[in-house]
């Protein structure tokens, strides 16, 4: 394996800086030209939601799944911005009443391109980290009643709940968000995806191993991976051992 020397280094950490640097200005550039005060409208009598999905969490979308049976009983209607892996799943068990298909973080030109397929939002719910600089613009052009975010520093952050990203975890998150839209009495019970049929329980894996993330570099590496799953099978030799993937990471979990 060949090393990284001193410079090398040295020039992988100049051209991270620059790159921070470079988002950094571009947040300022949007913050000064579309991060504006949402204005002051009545919510239509058919409240419409619309919830940011496009991180591709399956995780948390199903952690958060309560969110579409709980606001369904404010007579309220459902959209939903996601990636093309989780549309079926909010459609046909979360029950969701419009799911549009995204990339991952679309740019500013497919956000422009969404705005004209969305009519009449009330709310929007954005608990990813900060709104990027294409984000804020679409908001600027969405023009919501409401934009509940994490985000607290924009003034288009008119429900700030930056309080919430180190005290609620991701159901309290919502649940908060449902009680300020006038929920009362709260069902948080996650709904779980499951297939049609269901393997017997004798075939099925024993334990559950997952050593992907949402990206890559947050997720093991092959070595580490496998070191794991070594030390897994070496503890419970007697159980089945089953590897959870996604589509995108199928190829690799064969391996």
């Amino acid at each position: 394996m060949v090393g990284i020397g001193p410079l090398s280094k040295g020039l992988m950490s100049t051209l991270l800086s620059l790159k921070i640097l470079r988002k950094a200005i571009s947040r300022l550039i949007f913050r000064l030209l579309a991060d504006k005060p949402l204005p002051t409208k009545t919510p239509g009598e058919k409240l419409h939601i619309l919830l940011l999905r496009w991180d591709a969490k399956l995780g948390d979308s199903i952690v958060s799944s309560f969110f579409f049976r709980e606001s369904r009983k404010l007579n309220a209607r459902l959209t939903v911005l996601t990636v093309n892996e989780l549309a079926e799943m909010h459609t046909n068990t979360f029950g969701v009443d419009e799911v549009i298909v995204t990339k991952p973080h679309p740019g500013l030109g497919e956000l422009r391109k969404l705005v004209n397929q969305l009519s009449n939002v009330d709310v929007v719910v954005h608990l990813v980290g900060r709104l990027q600089p294409a984000e804020i613009v679409f908001m600027r052009l969405l023009r919501p009643a409401s934009l509940y975010s994490l985000d607290d520093s924009l003034r288009c952050v008119n429900r700030k709940m930056g309080f919430a990203a180190n005290t609620l975890n991701i159901v309290e998150q919502y649940k908060y968000i449902l009680q300020d839209l006038g929920a009362k009495a709260i069902d948080t019970q996650y709904i779980v995806p499951l297939p049609a049929e269901l393997p017997p329980a004798a075939l099925s894996p024993q334990i559950l191993f997952n050593p992907y993330a949402s990206r890559r570099d947050k997720g093991l590496s092959p070595s580490r991976a496998t070191a794991v799953l070594q030390a897994i099978t070496d503890e419970f030799p007697d159980h089945s051992v089953g590897i959870l993937c996604s589509p995108s990471t199928l190829h690799s979990a064969q391996l």
